[in-house]
């Protein structure tokens, strides 16, 4: 019994010196870097292999919780009709899907315009046009 006291008591006398002698390299908490390094020698970084990373696999982007964004104060913008364009004219119009239609012009207001056809009146955008020509 006397024995293993001397032996325990040996052990935490050497365990405390263990610990004094290692004075600032020793982290509270465990973890990567102490912020303390020694380097002796030189350091050769040259010899670092080349990595290469691909995406295998689908993406998926979503947002969660997005702010509450608020635009204000913004000025109305109008664009202003195509100065050939007149009330009463008949247009060829070539529309994006490459599609001709024949218009005739009832009034203008910016870029659209109404058009009054087979006793239906809708509006036209202009500004989705690929080509407007006038049809005598």
């Amino acid at each position: 019994m006397r024995s293993q006291m001397i032996v325990g008591g040996a052990m935490a006398v050497a365990a405390l010196f263990l610990v004094g002698s290692s004075n600032g390299q020793v982290q509270p908490l465990p973890g990567p870097g102490s912020g303390v390094v020694t380097v002796h020698g030189t350091v050769d970084i040259g010899n670092v292999p080349v990595v290469s990373a691909a995406q295998h696999g689908s993406w998926s982007v979503s947002l969660v919780n997005p702010a509450d964004v608020r635009v204000t104060n913004t000025p109305t913008v109008v664009a202003a009709p195509p100065s050939f364009m007149k009330a009463g004219a008949r247009y060829d119009v070539i529309w994006s899907s490459s599609e001709h239609e024949v218009i005739r012009v009832a009034d203008v207001s910016g870029t659209w315009v109404r058009v009054d056809a087979t006793g239906r009146r809708r509006w036209l955008n202009l500004a989705t046009a690929h080509g407007v020509d006038e049809v005598p």
